[in-house]
């Protein structure tokens, strides 16, 4: 999957507004950036990062485009910056606030008529939900997956959710693919049960996995610890789909995918650590599929409440 986003966009009038230089904005001197060349992410996720699509875009201070159109949905969360924007669909006018926390979801098939911003600069994370990647994710539940364009959301749940997979593409994916995988399944659920067109059933009971699920998958990790699982590779060992597997997963071991597997990599590595006494740390921690040995270290500690060197000494 590639890292970068892909973007469809159509602008009419573009020889227009090709031809027209930045102008000062109601004589304050700040001029405006006509078109949607800016209306693009300036920062991408690192290599690594397998889960939706997530940038960080700009807010501008002052813009201004015509005939705007993307294809894919998006969802847009504040960061930074504050303004007004003034979106038109035919006779239809929105004047919309801008700000830290504003969540803004784009379904597919956006279009605009004209819009224009007003305020000061800043950035947001953007999160794309690519018709391909989410089939993959929810499969029988995809059809189901329908966002509707949505302004000015107010959601904290949502909102970490988008700030929580920025950290972890930005710097890397030092978690691995599988809490990449979680977060988004986490993501598409919410936007399932809050804000589709047609909200998803949320009264049916999610049930637990049976007896044999349950041995199957604990057996596959653990023979596996060393490899960057995923959760759509451990719902295929049962045959469910990552977003069915995701949720009872947890209703059964009472966390995600991501932290049992976590505290298995965890137990099994401080048991090498005080058997092979002069293993290094660094060869243990990539034994047990951690990125580096810092990242190992961090998660040792909280799971077990000293740094494996300390453990390994027995004190």
């Amino acid at each position: 999957m590639p890292n970068r986003p892909v973007f469809h966009e159509k602008r009419a009038r573009t020889e227009e507004l090709a031809g027209r230089q930045p102008v000062p904005a109601n004589g304050s001197g700040e001029a405006i950036r006509w078109g949607a060349d800016w209306c693009v992410p300036v920062g991408w996720s690192r290599p690594g990062w397998m889960g939706l699509p997530v940038a960080l875009w700009p807010v501008i201070d002052r813009g201004e485009m015509v005939d705007h159109y993307r294809a894919t949905p998006v969802l847009l969360v504040g960061r930074s910056g504050t303004g007004k924007r003034y979106y038109r669909n035919g006779t239809v006018r929105r004047e919309l606030c801008t700000g830290p926390g504003v969540i803004d979801l784009y379904g597919p098939d956006f279009s605009l008529d004209h819009g224009r911003w007003e305020g000061t600069g800043g950035d947001c994370i953007g999160v794309e939900l690519p018709a391909p990647l989410v089939g993959r994710l929810l499969q029988d539940e995809a059809h189901r997956f329908q966002p509707a364009t949505r302004y000015e959301l107010f959601d904290d749940q949502l909102a970490e959710l988008v700030f929580a997979m920025w950290r972890e593409a930005s710097n890397g994916s030092t978690n691995g693919r599988l809490f990449a995988e979680g977060l988004s399944v986490a993501l598409l659920a919410l936007l399932s049960t809050r804000y589709a067109a047609a909200p998803a059933e949320t009264t049916k009971a999610i049930r637990c996995l049976s007896p044999v699920e349950r041995h199957r998958v604990a057996e596959f990790i653990d023979s596996g610890l060393e490899a960057d699982l995923s959760v759509e590779r451990l719902a295929e060992v049962i045959g469910m789909s990552p977003f069915h597997f995701s949720r009872m997963f947890k209703a059964t071991f009472g966390r995600t995918p991501h932290c049992f597997v976590l505290e298995r990599r965890i137990d099994a590595a401080s048991a090498v650590l005080r058997k092979d006494r002069n293993r290094p740390i660094a060869d243990v921690a990539c034994a047990f599929g951690f990125a580096t040995q810092a990242h190992f270290t961090q998660a040792f500690r909280r799971r077990i409440g000293a740094t494996p060197a300390r453990w390994r000494r027995g004190s």
